[in-house]
């Protein structure tokens, strides 16, 4: 009987909610993120993530990009790109460098943000060279 209850009481929020949410005016809707797009960098180093959401006329917005991964066996000058199909790279997300043999890194003026332990255990990153952009940072573990 409990189980039955909860049961009800989930589904009656979830309704009221849906209703809620449906007599909102469009421009106060939610907005819902959607899925994403993996692309890498023409030599095969730099994987970015392209993120974007549904406006409330269902039309699918990209915003931003985000590096999401380093190829660890890499070693040399890694150069982060400013934008990819016109869509600004702005982050770089947790642990995208994790374990990268890379000598060098350059961050350009549109990344604004860099996650937790973004660069962890790159022992061989001997030069880094960061953009004005950086506003928001957790670099832990950089052994500069």
């Amino acid at each position: 009987m409990k189980r039955l209850r909860k049961m009800a009481l989930t589904c009656a929020a979830c309704i009221a909610f849906t209703g809620i949410a449906a007599a909102m005016p469009k421009d106060m809707q939610p907005l819902v993120v959607h899925a994403w797009d993996y692309v890498w960098d023409e030599n095969h180093v730099l994987e970015y993530v392209i993120e974007g959401y549904y406006d409330a006329e269902g039309k699918y917005i990209e915003d931003h990009v985000s590096v999401d991964e380093c190829s660890g066996d890499y070693t040399g000058e890694v150069v982060i790109l400013s934008e990819i199909n016109g869509i600004p790279v702005t982050d770089i997300n947790d642990e995208a460098f994790w374990h990268c043999k890379m000598t060098a890194l350059f961050i350009p003026d549109s990344v604004i943000r860099v996650d937790s332990d973004g660069f962890y255990n790159c022992n061989d990153l001997k030069t880094l060279t960061i953009g004005s952009g950086i506003s928001q940072y957790d670099i832990r573990d950089l052994p500069l």
